[in-house]
């Protein structure tokens, strides 16, 4: 699943980088097994007390928030350059 906010964030990147994040979210809606690829360094945000934010790696630089929902679902939350996305 993806959220507006992450649609909001993805546009304000450049044509590229839209096309890799939107490669890359095809990718893992089509089989959440890959979260489990070490590619993507799926990283739990652990700073934020909460056990359902996860970060992961779009590229060198871009880094993806996903939610996870208590049924399992991913969601795709926010999408940025690493550190605006960590903040």
């Amino acid at each position: 699943m993806i959220a507006s906010q992450f649609l909001s964030a993805l546009e304000r990147l450049n044509p590229e980088e839209q096309r890799l994040v939107a490669a890359e979210t095809f990718r893992i809606v089509s089989d959440p097994n890959r979260l489990r690829d070490p590619g993507y360094r799926l990283e739990r945000l652990e700073r934020l007390k909460r056990k359902d934010l996860w970060s992961i790696r779009i590229s060198r630089d871009l880094r993806a928030i996903l939610y996870q929902h208590p049924d399992g679902t991913w969601i795709f939350l926010y999408v940025g350059h690493h550190d605006e996305a960590l903040d």
